[in-house]
């Protein structure tokens, strides 16, 4: 089978990921600050945020947007490691995993703070999509498969970036490779 590139290269200008650094690091400090997401109001948090009302409805339908972008940002990174990797077998793949997980447990904390859970599985449902897309599974099994593995690994990341103290990578990996199967392979 021909090599597939998962990472189609989400592209932002400089600009608008200027304003989207902005933005999610102003999310962090009110998250830190203990402000619930659901007072926020986006013309406050533009003001906070340093950013103009015009600039974040021109790239934004509401608050949780912004974390959906920067989702989405985190998964085509995610997605051009997987690309770089020449090894690509259960091991080395959930090693890749539980890596981005971990390093993303801030922006896990903050989809939990705006109860964006919903928007961030749908994401995460999408990326597991591509990668069987990449492994010839059958449409009807990509859909039953990534709505199950998209799902288990977004409970997975939650789990582990509520988890006091921080779990080290060994033992997230571990309990990740106890918890989430290989994928078997196809069988026609």
């Amino acid at each position: 089978m021909a090599k597939i590139q998962l990472a189609g290269g989400m592209q932002i200008d400089a600009r608008s990921r200027h304003s989207q650094v902005k933005m999610l690091s102003a999310l962090q400090r009110l998250h830190d600050q203990g402000v619930p997401f659901s007072s926020l109001k986006v013309g406050e948090f533009c003001r906070l945020a340093g950013v103009s009302r015009a600039t974040f409805y021109r790239h934004h339908q509401d608050l949780k947007d912004i974390l959906a972008v920067e989702l989405l940002k985190q998964i085509g990174a995610f997605e051009h490691r997987v690309d770089q990797s020449t090894i690509k077998d259960f091991q080395s793949g959930s090693a890749l995993i539980v890596s981005a997980l971990l390093e993303e447990r801030p922006l896990w904390q903050l989809i939990i703070w705006a109860s964006a859970q919903d928007l961030a599985q749908d994401l995460m449902i999408g990326a597991v999509q591509r990668v069987l897309i990449t492994r010839d599974y059958p449409a009807q099994d990509r859909t039953f498969i990534s709505g199950w593995l998209g799902a288990a690994l977004l409970r997975f990341a939650l789990q582990t970036a509520t988890t006091e103290p921080a779990l080290p990578q060994t033992k997230a990996l571990s309990l990740y490779r106890m918890l989430i199967p290989d994928l078997p392979p196809i069988v026609d």
